[in-house]
């Protein structure tokens, strides 16, 4: 991965945390900031992404309806720049969620 393409996925990943303080009440992602702020964006995502269960985070944004801003939509959107396995893990869960990742919506 290129540096530009290193900066792309890093924006889009605070752009996460940033949004989500908008909710009411606000969410502030204490880990992910935590788990942003310590590692590489690509080892982030594919750890996210490829981990067993979802996150607390992904259950707080289904709650909210706004899968969109989940580390797996960033994966997906980014899946060029990643393993096929982990694009693949990311449209499988947010699809068992009831995101449909073609069309940027819940289902």
């Amino acid at each position: 991965m290129n540096e530009e393409d290193r900066l792309r996925l890093m924006r889009d990943l605070i752009r996460i945390a940033e949004e989500t303080r908008q909710f009411k009440p606000p969410y502030i992602p204490s880990r992910y900031l935590q788990d942003l702020a310590n590692s590489d964006p690509t080892e982030l995502v594919e750890r996210y992404v490829l981990a067993k269960n979802p996150s607390d985070g992904f259950q707080r944004l289904w709650e909210e309806q706004r899968l969109d801003l989940t580390v797996e939509n960033v994966a997906w959107q980014h899946r060029d720049l990643f393993r096929p396995e982990v694009g693949r893990a990311a449209a499988e869960r947010l699809a068992s969620a009831g995101f449909d990742v073609a069309m940027q919506r819940h289902s």
